[in-house]
């Protein structure tokens, strides 16, 4: 009787919403709408919620899937029910023949199957590792489990035996740079993005699914499998992602931009560009200065390496201040302030005013635009930058014109 009184009272609620009135058959017609759409044991569908998605988009979304007939109905129950503030986003199984209050009480009840994780983008892996970990949901996720695999980049699969996440994915066979190990082997390469989790995945699988959006972004696989390139370097060379600006591959602009000096395979071009991409991306905010920066830091690289002369003696190192933060930090401070002039540090191989050219490896994961600004530098003669206390970022090609802009704009 329960169920019957409430899809009477949605009933209710759509006839006065539409003006309806009075008519046995108008009111067999309502009762249809609320009714189920489907015929009993209609199989369960996953149904993904988006972000921010509103209960009107929702409904416009469960008609398109055929999981219900009537927008309308639907957005009217949850309105009555509340369920814009008790909405999870996610993903959840529902079918064609639950009736629209089935559904509104599931979306409002219970968790989804799949929960929305964002990772921002300059994150190292202990920050990655505390977002997956703060899901209460992923209840096989361990954080310990991801920061070693990171560090490490092998895991152990359900035989005992150790795997290499390289013998997976191409770009992960690089060579060292600066002639040391990076503090860990997959920092860079878990790519920023906001991922939908299944609530059942594990570290490994956490790691995978990152690469495998890193890999995306080189060389898209077919829509039902996104990474069907990422173990083959010639495949995923192939299938690559195109610059608009320039319609070069990522490939062929990796190749014009990265000599083979100090390294000449394609996993070590990347592996450079993706390094300068991560200091980039915690320099830079906008666009604009990801355009900039990127420059310096690509002019300063070469100049490190004897590739370009230039009068400045003073940019023989990159000389970037996230780096000595990187080598600083700690799980509970990943990026402390500096507390002195970044010369005056003594920090081994990730010091990059002491030693010259790249450090061993990317100090966080790198957005999209950060790498593509990397791969593609800005042609400038820029060696210096600062932000000035008018919010703004100044570049010059001298020391003396760095002065300049400090004595003019300060700095922020």
């Amino acid at each position: 009787m329960r169920k019957k009184q409430r899809l009477a009272f949605a009933l209710v609620l759509v006839l006065m919403i539409c003006g309806l009135t009075g008519g046995f058959s108008m009111w067999t017609a309502g009762m249809n709408i609320v009714q189920p759409f489907g015929p009993p044991g209609s199989p369960l569908v996953r149904f993904i919620i988006q972000q921010g998605e509103t209960t009107a988009q929702i409904g416009d979304d469960l008609v398109a899937q055929k999981i219900i007939s009537n927008a309308l109905a639907f957005r009217l129950w949850a309105r009555y029910k509340g369920l814009d503030h008790n909405l999870q986003a996610g993903a959840y199984e529902l079918s064609a023949s639950m009736t629209i209050p089935e559904i509104v009480d599931k979306l409002q009840t219970s968790s989804p199957i799949e929960k929305w994780v964002t990772i921002a983008e300059g994150e190292r892996i202990w920050q990655i590792a505390s977002h997956f970990a703060a899901q209460a949901d992923l209840q096989k996720f361990n954080s310990a489990d991801f920061v070693k695999i990171a560090q490490t980049g092998t895991y152990t699969d359900a035989s005992g035996k150790t795997v290499s996440l390289a013998s997976h994915y191409w770009f992960l066979n690089h060579d060292k740079q600066a002639g040391t190990a990076a503090k860990f082997a997959l920092e860079g390469y878990l790519f920023p993005d906001t991922y939908l989790v299944p609530e059942e995945y594990t570290a490994v699988d956490v790691i995978q699914m990152m690469l495998n959006d890193f890999g995306a972004q080189l060389c898209p696989g077919p829509s039902n499998q996104p990474d069907a390139y990422l173990s083959n370097e010639q495949q995923c060379e192939a299938h690559a992602q195109v610059d608009p600006a320039t319609q070069k591959s990522i490939f062929d602009l990796l190749k014009q931009h990265y000599s083979n000096a100090d390294g000449a395979s394609m996993a070590d071009k990347l592996y450079h560009a993706l390094t300068l991409a991560s200091i980039v991306e915690r320099e830079a905010r906008t666009h604009a200065d990801r355009q900039g920066i990127a420059s310096v830091y690509y002019n300063r690289y070469l100049v490190s390496k004897g590739e370009r002369q230039t009068s400045e003696g003073g940019v023989n190192h990159l000389q970037a201040d996230p780096t000595l933060q990187y080598a600083l930090g700690t799980p509970d401070q990943p990026w402390p302030q500096l507390q002195q002039g970044g010369s005056t540090y003594q920090l081994g191989a990730y010091d990059t005013y002491q030693n010259p050219g790249l450090p061993p490896g990317p100090i966080c994961s790198p957005g999209a635009d950060a790498l593509m600004q990397t791969i593609n530098p800005e042609s400038t003669t820029y060696l210096y930058f600062i932000t000035g206390k008018d919010g703004a970022t100044h570049y010059a090609s001298t020391y003396a014109e760095q002065q300049q802009n400090i004595n003019k704009y300060g700095v922020g």
